[in-house]
């Protein structure tokens, strides 16, 4: 599954935080990314090549500084951006990789900064 890819490779990556699904656990204090699937699509026609599926990822850099937490997203832009091959061996094979959307937020309740950032992915099985 796609999804499991996306893990795998960033858990694998040096990006100086640790990598987590949907949300932060309670318990953890550092600098995280976390990350959710927001939608995929099937697409027929990618570059005249066929049977191809378009994800859109959300990720969020959490840092308790604002500077961290621009650190860390550009630290994952970097990883990230103009990537093509398989995220994993014998994985999903990504074609392209394209950045929609960057913002900052802050979290009030947990007082913690973050930058999100909206990717859509361009892959095959």
């Amino acid at each position: 599954m796609f999804v499991k890819d996306i893990y795998t490779n960033l858990a694998a990556a040096s990006l100086g935080a640790k990598v987590y699904p949907i949300i932060v656990p309670e318990d953890v204090s550092e600098d995280c990314i976390v990350y959710a699937l927001e939608s995929t699509e099937f697409n027929t026609d990618f570059n005249n090549e066929t049977n191809f599926y378009q994800a859109n990822v959300s990720f969020i850099c959490v840092s308790k500084t604002a500077l961290g937490s621009i650190n860390l997203g550009q630290t994952l832009e970097n990883h990230l951006k103009n990537f093509t091959g398989e995220l994993v061996s014998g994985g999903s094979y990504v074609q392209s990789t394209d950045f929609q959307d960057i913002a900052t937020i802050y979290d009030d309740q947990a007082k913690v900064f973050g930058l999100s950032m909206s990717v859509q992915f361009t892959y095959n099985k």
